[in-house]
């Protein structure tokens, strides 16, 4: 008795179902854990560039109020160490945040790419703000008033900003805890 053509076709396939399925399923296996992989360490330098936008714009602001405050206040020593520290930090906070947004082109949509930028703008701004207060030796109650003027102003405008540019920037990068 012979062996059917069924049979023989049905083996056949089963054969080369196998072969398939033995060949193909790691291959896709392997495709989908590298995508995985790749997805974690996207959501890791994510994460990173987060967290050190979030300390780099907080020292920022931190540092740039304490000047304010120590003249509002009229502690001269306060003052001109705040000032002193302003004066050597500045540059150093300005190159990091360029290069933060640097490595963000890549994490980030262009629109939050571009709401860096503007950040990296206002803060240039009010540091010519800072610079001219810095310049005046003088300290008369003109000065002082400047001096409360940006000190309200960081206080209020530059703490909003710094909220809300991490606030969106987590909320896009889908970092944000569900409650």
């Amino acid at each position: 008795m012979g062996v059917s053509r069924t049979f023989v076709e049905s083996v056949v396939l089963l054969l080369l179902t196998a072969g398939l399925t033995g060949l193909l399923a790691p291959w896709v296996l392997k495709r989908v854990e590298e995508r995985r992989l790749r997805r974690g360490k996207i959501i890791e330098a994510q994460s990173k560039l987060l967290d050190d936008l979030s300390a780099l714009l907080w020292g920022w602001r931190y540092m740039t109020v304490k000047v304010t405050y120590y003249a509002v206040k009229g502690d001269a020593e306060r003052y001109a160490a705040a000032r002193k520290d302003y004066d050597e930090k500045v540059w150093e906070v300005f190159n990091d945040m360029r290069r933060q947004i640097s490595l963000s082109i890549r994490l980030v949509s262009m629109e939050s790419y571009q709401t860096l930028l503007e950040q990296r703008r206002y803060m240039s701004d009010l540091d010519r703000e800072m610079s001219a207060l810095l310049k005046n030796e003088a300290q008369t109650d003109e000065w002082r008033a400047e001096a409360k003027r940006m000190h309200e102003h960081i206080r209020a405008e530059a703490t909003t900003r710094i909220d809300d540019l991490i606030n969106r920037l987590a909320t896009e990068l889908h970092l944000k805890a569900s409650l």
